[in-house]
Protein backbone atom coordinates (compact mmCIF):
# COMPACT_ATOMS: atom_id res chain seq x y z
CA UNK A 1 0.00 0.00 0.00
CA UNK A 2 0.93 3.54 -0.61
CA UNK A 3 0.15 6.60 0.63
CA UNK A 4 0.00 10.31 -0.42
CA UNK A 5 -0.27 13.26 1.81
CA UNK A 6 -0.40 16.55 0.12
CA UNK A 7 -0.13 19.79 1.16
CA UNK A 8 -0.88 21.14 4.68
CA UNK A 9 0.67 23.25 7.37
CA UNK A 10 2.53 22.79 10.62
CA UNK A 11 0.22 23.89 13.18
CA UNK A 12 -3.60 24.81 13.63
CA UNK A 13 -5.10 28.09 12.61
CA UNK A 14 -4.12 31.15 12.49
CA UNK A 15 -0.23 29.89 12.74
CA UNK A 16 -1.04 27.40 10.13
CA UNK A 17 -1.60 29.66 7.51
CA UNK A 18 1.98 30.95 7.77
CA UNK A 19 3.21 27.74 6.99
CA UNK A 20 2.07 25.91 4.09
CA UNK A 21 3.81 23.13 2.52
CA UNK A 22 3.33 22.68 -1.22
CA UNK A 23 5.17 19.28 -0.96
CA UNK A 24 3.55 15.74 -1.55
CA UNK A 25 5.04 12.67 0.56
CA UNK A 26 4.44 8.93 -0.08
CA UNK A 27 4.50 6.40 2.34
CA UNK A 28 5.05 3.20 1.34
CA UNK A 29 3.74 0.43 4.07
CA UNK A 30 5.51 -2.20 2.91
CA UNK A 31 9.18 -0.51 3.87
CA UNK A 32 7.52 1.66 6.58
CA UNK A 33 9.07 4.71 4.84
CA UNK A 34 8.39 7.87 3.59
CA UNK A 35 9.65 9.49 0.64
CA UNK A 36 9.27 12.85 -0.73
CA UNK A 37 7.32 13.61 -3.87
CA UNK A 38 6.90 16.07 -6.75
CA UNK A 39 5.49 19.36 -5.43
CA UNK A 40 1.63 20.88 -6.18
CA UNK A 41 1.62 23.70 -8.19
CA UNK A 42 0.21 25.92 -5.52
CA UNK A 43 0.66 25.04 -1.72
CA UNK A 44 -2.52 24.84 -0.15
CA UNK A 45 -3.85 23.27 3.46
CA UNK A 46 -7.68 22.26 4.09
CA UNK A 47 -8.16 20.96 0.21
CA UNK A 48 -9.90 17.95 -0.77
CA UNK A 49 -8.51 15.32 -2.59
CA UNK A 50 -9.74 12.22 -4.69
CA UNK A 51 -7.42 9.57 -6.39
CA UNK A 52 -8.08 8.91 -9.99
CA UNK A 53 -8.23 5.46 -11.46
CA UNK A 54 -5.20 6.05 -13.14
CA UNK A 55 -3.36 6.88 -9.88
CA UNK A 56 -3.21 10.40 -10.16
CA UNK A 57 -4.89 12.62 -7.31
CA UNK A 58 -7.31 15.57 -8.37
CA UNK A 59 -6.75 18.33 -5.67
CA UNK A 60 -9.39 20.32 -5.37
CA UNK A 61 -10.18 23.80 -3.22
CA UNK A 62 -8.56 25.02 0.28
CA UNK A 63 -6.70 28.17 1.02
CA UNK A 64 -2.70 29.30 1.16
CA UNK A 65 -1.54 32.31 2.63
CA UNK A 66 -1.38 34.25 -0.64
CA UNK A 67 -5.00 33.75 -2.07
CA UNK A 68 -6.96 32.78 0.80
CA UNK A 69 -9.63 30.81 -0.22
CA UNK A 70 -9.03 28.36 -3.02
CA UNK A 71 -11.57 28.28 -6.10
CA UNK A 72 -9.10 26.07 -8.64
CA UNK A 73 -8.13 22.58 -8.66
CA UNK A 74 -5.06 20.75 -9.97
CA UNK A 75 -3.71 16.70 -10.67
CA UNK A 76 -0.99 15.33 -8.60
CA UNK A 77 0.69 12.59 -10.22
CA UNK A 78 2.83 10.84 -7.31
Amino acid sequence: MVVVTLGGAASRPPVAYRNINPNGYLYVASTNSWSAGARMNVARTAHAATLLQNGDVLVLGGSNTSSGLLASAEIFTP
